[in-house]
């Protein structure tokens, strides 16, 4: 379960990060550990505490397959950055290992 926020570094964190990965299909996360993550963007789950305690939080989530079909749940506050991992090669790589599927269009992927 994702970490509530304690700072607004960490609420603006969440904010861009949420906002970055509306636009993804293929991610590629860098943590704060040093790792790097990437795979195929399946969720993101953001939420607030609805001002309890008269102090608004947020928290949030990446839901991902990678190309050996490992199911991950990362933390936005365990993540340093986050880009766009498209491409029409990493596209077609995955999906010829199953993880996504390419919608034809006029009989071309």
């Amino acid at each position: 379960m994702a970490r509530w926020s304690n700072s607004t570094d960490e609420m603006n964190k969440i904010a861009q990060f949420s906002e970055k990965a509306a636009s993804c299909i293929l991610v590629k996360l860098m943590l704060e550990d040093g790792k790097t993550v990437e795979g195929a963007l399946r969720g993101v789950n953001v939420k607030n505490n609805g001002f309890e305690n008269n102090t608004m939080r947020f928290s949030g989530e990446f839901k991902i397959v990678t190309k050996d079909h490992q199911s991950l749940v990362i933390d936005f506050l365990d993540t340093k950055s986050v880009e766009n991992a498209w491409s029409d090669e990493a596209a077609a790589e995955y999906e010829k290992l199953g993880v996504i599927k390419l919608k034809k269009k006029n009989g071309k992927k």
